[in-house]
């Protein structure tokens, strides 16, 4: 999988082709833990089904990948309850976000145990999100991944073979040339059912996972799958292990298919989405 090597929400997915509107909206789980509400955009002057998501041309799947069961093993750290800072300012303007101290392979590690660290470690494993190869999967299982959660790495394999489907290449060996899944986060949330999310007479809250919501735009290209910027909406569940925020296991099953809105524009401010300086 490629990203932008900045991390930064600025870059050349940050002004797609111009859209008219929502066309059509679907749930694929591209990680097996993570449900991704992708919402396609058509282009300017074309009918809703001019331009569909996936190639309907022969030799090409119309249907989306078959959504792996959610694991419900967790971590050995679940229920664990830690106390975290909360340190997101009120406001709909952007918010700078703290950079991992550290690093694992090409993936920043090293976040405070603060609202916002939570929020940069989710933007920074959302960009690297979909790999596509069993040496990317072990790597990101390695960097972001809770090490106590027992399906963990089977979950990120498990992933990768439905990627893979997906995009139309075959479940093993080297990718053949121009197959990519590229995700560039741009504005985050907390989901409304965190903890976290809630107002609080303190600034230090007891939590046991924080689930951020990342807004990106995602691209898949394959024999399968037609490359056409969506948009998609990524829940990230976090827990505190090992001095840093870690992915746990999903604890809801829920998309956030009903938050999805362009970046950038006053309906993704309305559905509470908040852009980032990183």
């Amino acid at each position: 999988m490629t990203s932008d090597p900045t991390g930064s929400p600025m870059g050349e997915f940050l002004t797609p082709p111009r859209h008219r509107g929502l066309v059509v909206t679907l749930t694929l789980a591209v990680i097996g833990a993570l449900v991704l509400a992708l919402v396609v955009w058509a282009p300017w002057g074309s009918a809703p089904e001019a331009r569909p998501s996936v190639s309907s041309s022969p030799g090409r799947s119309t249907t989306t990948p078959e959504s792996p069961t959610t694991p419900t093993g967790s971590s050995s750290t679940a229920g664990r309850r830690v106390l975290v800072r909360d340190d997101l300012p009120a406001g709909t303007s952007p918010v700078a976000l703290p950079r991992g101290r550290t690093q694992v392979g090409a993936i920043r590690t090293g976040y405070p145990r603060t609202t916002r660290g939570a929020v940069a470690a989710a933007i920074e494993y959302a960009r690297f999100l979909g790999p596509l190869d069993e040496a990317s999967a072990a790597a990101f299982t390695r960097a972001a991944v809770d090490p106590n959660w027992s399906q963990g790495a089977e979950t990120i394999r498990l992933g990768v073979r439905n990627s893979r489907a997906w995009l139309g290449a075959s479940a093993d060996g080297d990718l053949p040339a121009g197959v990519s899944l590229t995700v560039a986060p741009m504005a985050f949330q907390l989901a409304p059912d965190t903890p976290l999310a809630s107002p609080g007479r303190s600034s230090n809250r007891h939590v046991t996972q924080v689930r951020v919501l990342i807004l990106a735009f995602m691209t898949g290209t394959g024999p399968a799958v037609d490359s056409v910027t969506q948009v998609a909406v990524l829940p990230i569940d976090l827990c505190w292990s090992h001095g840093d925020w870690k992915i746990a296991a999903a604890t809801s099953t829920d998309s956030y298919a009903r938050l999805a809105a362009r970046p950038g524009t006053p309906e993704a401010v309305n559905q509470g989405w908040r852009e980032y300086l990183a």
